[in-house]
């Protein structure tokens, strides 16, 4: 918590870090350290990955990140001496997704009083939704910024119209200069046109659909290939879908790569295809960051009507949207870019374009960073002594000491004894808290004294 009023240092909360398929947020991260922010991260838990981006051993992320050790308090997890500490020099919480993290960004925001925001996606909004919780998260944070209008329109439908202001639309964008390698644009005759899609193996990347619609190409194609970069629960199901098909020797699943091998796929790429859907458990898409990418690099799309893709894509002009789960119409649309390689070219510069003046990574980093610099506003400003007072406070609260009864003796102490050691500690508590009362701002001591109620409230329930 700083003296003075600029943003200096952002806490990132997320479930994974790192996760491959989240580059997303590694931009954000490395945009942040760029522009000179210190910046940490703060994650439940990390992947069982074998590969990562080159990124974060690059900004030594993994130095940046506390991976958080789970307990029963009311904040869910021990916060040690280097989360608190990274609390008392912190102007802005930031949370991806508006589950774990976006709680876990709220409860650290009632316990010290440093404002959060939180940024939504889509697995966190449309799969298995608590209303109630979405509602809760969005009216406490600062902001919240989400990926498309589509979202932004989900979620004032839940919030409400008097929240419409604090959804600000903040897009992932794409980095022009990552994404810019030139592709040929006369193949040879005899040359295959290859086809690629970058999803996770999850029903609402639609890859059945478009295996079927490729199996159906094939007839009519001799020289196509179906390039597939990803991995997920799903990939038993999509192999056995190609043996099926009889395209085992068409599709070549590529697994999960690294930015830069996707940057060479998207480069021999002629056309790239995400045929999403809703799932039946009603996830869906956000706005993919692939369909981005893909344009950036000179690819015409073909994609489905489907949340906030028709935002990134422009119907006839960088590609084609069909339906969802239309086999027919993937198969029209794509043969259509296979037969016309002049089109596909036409659709490729148009595709760039629409990139370069509605999805520059580096402007919407902009965005973001001034809605940080805004909230961070809010951020309590104290003296070193407050610092130290309140740290106390914190620390006694995180361990949960000065009210837990041990496991052994619940069964040992008669409950009266329970009663009377339970008053006797919460009346220490008490007299600390009103001690330090004057000596720290009022709106910080108000979130304290809440959070120390509901501890004792909780232990005390479980003690006796």
């Amino acid at each position: 918590m700083h003296s003075n009023n600029t943003l200096k240092n952002i806490l990132y909360v997320m479930y994974y870090f790192p996760k491959i398929s989240e580059t997303f947020i590694l931009d954000q991260i490395v945009f942040l350290i760029d522009r000179g922010y210190d910046l940490t991260i703060l994650a439940h838990q990390s992947t069982d990955e074998s590969i990562a981006h080159t990124d974060v051993a690059k900004y030594n992320l993994l130095d940046r990140t506390i991976y958080i050790k789970r307990n029963n308090s009311p904040l869910g997890f021990t916060l040690n001496s280097r989360i608190i500490d990274t609390l008392f020099n912190c102007d802005v919480i930031h949370a991806h997704f508006s589950k774990w993290p976006a709680e876990t960004a709220l409860k650290l925001s009632d316990l010290t009083g440093i404002p959060f925001i939180v940024t939504t996606h889509a697995y966190d909004l449309y799969y298995n939704p608590d209303p109630v919780q979405i509602k809760k998260i969005c009216t406490q944070a600062r902001k919240v910024i989400t990926v498309s209008e589509y979202n932004k329109k989900y979620i004032r439908n839940i919030v409400g119209n008097d929240s419409e202001d604090k959804v600000e639309v903040v897009r992932c964008g794409v980095s022009l200069g990552t994404f810019n390698k030139s592709r040929k644009k006369n193949k040879d005759i005899n040359e295959k046109i290859i086809l690629l899609t970058i999803g996770r193996f999850v029903e609402k990347k639609g890859l059945p659909y478009s295996l079927r619609a490729f199996a159906l190409l094939c007839k009519q194609h001799k020289n196509i290939e179906y390039r597939i970069i990803g991995d997920g629960p799903m990939r038993a199901e999509i192999l056995k879908i190609i043996k099926m098909l009889g395209i085992r020797d068409k599709v070549r699943m590529l697994g999960q790569l690294p930015r830069e091998a996707v940057l060479e796929e998207l480069s021999r790429a002629d056309i790239f295809v995400l045929s999403s859907i809703t799932a039946a458990n009603g996830d869906r898409e956000g706005l993919p960051v692939s369909i981005l990418e893909a344009q950036a690099m000179n690819l015409p799309v073909v994609s489905t009507i489907h949340t906030g893709i028709p935002e990134a894509l422009e119907n006839g002009i960088s590609g084609f949207l069909v339906p969802e789960k239309n086999i027919d119409a993937l198969v029209e649309k794509l043969d259509t870019l296979i037969t016309n390689e002049n089109l596909r070219v036409k659709m490729g510069i148009n595709g760039r374009k629409n990139v370069e003046n509605h999805f520059n990574q580096r402007e919407e980093m902009k965005s973001l960073e001034g809605i940080m610099q805004m909230v961070s506003t809010f951020a309590p400003r104290m003296s070193d002594r407050q610092n130290q007072t309140v740290k106390r406070m914190i620390t006694m609260l995180s361990t949960q000491s000065h009210t837990a009864i041990s496991e052994k003796n619940k069964i040992i102490m008669k409950k009266d004894e329970k009663i009377k050691y339970l008053k006797k500690k919460n009346q220490e508590l008490q007299t600390f808290v009103n001690r330090v009362k004057d000596s720290i701002p009022y709106k910080l001591y108000s979130t304290l004294v809440k959070s120390f109620s509901n501890s004792i409230r909780r232990t005390h329930n479980e003690s006796t």
